[in-house]
């Protein structure tokens, strides 16, 4: 293993999420997850957690259940 290799052996991190349901954002919602604000989303989700993707499919965060239809970030993935 290298720094030069390592890329080549890690998994992708949605990978790790996907026993997680999946919603897109809009750019956005992107931008306000990114900023470390709270969403107002129509999803359901019964662990109430979602993995959330942009427009592109690239996993941006985890998201967990507030209230009602309220979202917020607990974990923000950076991008490459």
């Amino acid at each position: 293993l290298t720094a030069t290799n390592i890329r080549e052996c890690l998994l992708p991190a949605d990978l790790a999420l996907s026993h997680l349901p999946r919603v897109s954002l809009d750019d956005q919602n992107v931008t306000r997850v990114l900023h470390g604000k709270r969403l107002q989303l129509e999803a359901s989700a019964n662990g109430k957690e979602l993995a959330a993707f942009n427009a592109q499919g690239q996993l941006i965060a985890m998201l967990e259940h507030v209230k009602d239809q309220e979202w917020k970030s607990s974990k923000v993935f950076p991008s490459d």
